[in-house]
């Protein structure tokens, strides 16, 4: 739940878009996604939907989809080659 000015916790119905999209904006930063944003993403969300689910709100206020982090990984594919070597390679 979220705060009032004195504190105290302000029930889930008076949240409204505008000002957890404020929020959002905040919390997201300016420059790329990064992963630590991707998981505060899916927390948030999934926060949401249990609200939205036990009726404290009508729908969540977040963006839907996130933006896509790109995957740094890249697989490397052995030529047929290399694996012929690697495998004569190994005394088996």
């Amino acid at each position: 739940m979220g705060r009032t000015a004195c504190g105290t916790p302000a029930p889930a119905t008076s949240w409204s878009q505008d000002g957890v999209s404020r929020r959002w904006a905040t919390i997201s930063g300016t420059g790329p996604p990064t992963r630590w944003w991707e998981r505060k993403h899916y927390t948030l969300r999934d926060f949401f939907a249990y609200l939205v689910t036990r009726g404290h709100m009508s729908a969540s206020p977040l963006p839907e989809l996130a933006p896509r982090i790109p995957r740094s990984f890249e697989p490397y594919i052995y030529s047929r080659e290399e694996l012929q070597r690697l495998l004569d390679s190994t005394e088996i």
